[in-house]
């Protein structure tokens, strides 16, 4: 398993610095072709290792359904209204400097991980 792991690791970090190149060099798309060629290796890593945990499991003749591990409706819609909260509130402690910044972001925080 592990050599396996590590193979595919190898392709993986292949194709990033293929896409990396392609979105840099090709599209001249800056520091967001970066991003983006970060997309396609983190979305070929999913898709891989979706497959090893189904066949690992299959291995011992244990079930697995990805449908079990999607997080909850409560979950994404916490995540979506996050960012919207966090520019929003942008001056409720301005004129504390960074500590005041400091408790907005970790009250905001905890309200989230509360949620979840």
């Amino acid at each position: 398993d592990l050599f396996r792991q590590s193979s595919y690791g190898v392709a993986f970090f292949a194709t990033f610095a293929g896409a990396a190149y392609y979105f840099l060099a090709v599209l001249e798309t800056g520091a967001q072709g970066l991003v983006w060629a970060n997309c396609v290796n983190m979305g070929l890593r999913i898709f891989w290792n979706l497959g090893f945990v189904r066949s690992y499991f299959e291995r011992f003749r244990q079930s697995f359904d990805v449908l079990t591990i999607v997080p909850g409706y409560a979950s994404i819609a916490a995540t979506a209204v996050v960012p919207f909260v966090l520019k929003k509130t942008t001056t409720l402690f301005s004129g504390y400097g960074l500590p005041g910044e400091m408790i907005r972001v970790a009250g905001i925080g905890v309200c989230y991980v509360v949620i979840l």
